[in-house]
């Protein structure tokens, strides 16, 4: 069932989109790995703008790592995103650290080599 993670709920098949915030609806409501709420949180990632964030964060989600971004605002208002300004912390209980940067450390779906393999056999056919 379709899950908001920004208003906790739950939606019928259709949806795609939350009627609430209107931010897209994960496919299910995540299945987090044990952790101490009450714990620490450590950084696991930086990236510098809020879309590489939110793809690093996903990845985090998807295989049951909850994640928090703190931001540097003053990249945000200046709107620079070098020399620190506009960097974007990844942050994740101290239990699942050491999980968290193994799955960050995972090779994406598709790298290019395989693009390509794919690419030239698009063109022979």
């Amino acid at each position: 069932m379709p899950y908001c993670r920004y208003c906790d709920k739950e939606y019928p098949e259709p949806f795609e989109e939350c009627p609430v915030c209107h931010h897209l609806l994960l496919p299910a409501r995540p299945q987090w790995r044990p952790y101490d709420p009450a714990g620490p949180l450590v950084e696991v990632a930086t990236v510098h703008g809020p879309l590489p964030a939110e793809v690093v964060r996903g990845k985090l989600e998807v295989n049951g790592i909850p994640a928090v971004i703190q931001h540097e605002s003053a990249g945000g208002i200046y709107g620079v995103i070098v020399d620190g300004l506009g960097a974007e912390h990844i942050l994740v209980p101290a239990d699942l650290a050491t999980e968290a940067r193994e799955v960050l450390d995972l090779p994406d779906e598709l790298d290019e080599e395989d693009e390509l393999d794919e690419a030239e056999d698009i063109d022979k056919d």
